[in-house]
């Protein structure tokens, strides 16, 4: 909530609880936002986990693979299809960078609306 006062702006962060601003913000992100909620610790764990799995284990199977069978060409045209996906997703990959900043920005909202509630119930 920032105040102005003789042309200087004040800000003061308002003394909510944390808990209770995640439990609202994920209760409107999950109503408003097209990503729903986000994901639980356990299973963002075991997405991370299949990811190097398959990182590590996979992709130099099919490297190996390719180079074995077609040679550099190959394994240079492989490269070229890699690019054309990544460029094809970019659009995906944004909105999942995105959804952090939407996350702070609607914790930001529920902070200063629950502090705004807080000023009115001790002015009245």
């Amino acid at each position: 909530m920032s105040q102005t006062s003789g042309g200087a702006h004040e800000h003061h962060e308002p003394n909510v609880s944390a808990t209770r601003v995640e439990e609202i913000t994920q209760e409107e992100m999950a109503a408003h936002s097209p990503d729903g909620r986000v994901p639980d610790p356990q299973s963002r764990g075991r997405g991370r986990k299949t990811f190097w799995i398959i990182f590590g284990v996979g992709v130099p199977l099919v490297l190996g693979t390719v180079i074995y069978l077609g040679g550099i060409p190959a394994l240079l045209m492989g490269l070229v299809y890699v690019a054309v996906f990544a460029a094809v997703a970019f659009p995906v990959w944004y909105a999942g960078l995105m959804r952090r900043q939407e996350v702070a920005e609607s914790n930001q909202m529920v902070k200063d609306t629950l502090g705004e509630e807080k000023d009115r119930s001790r002015a009245a």
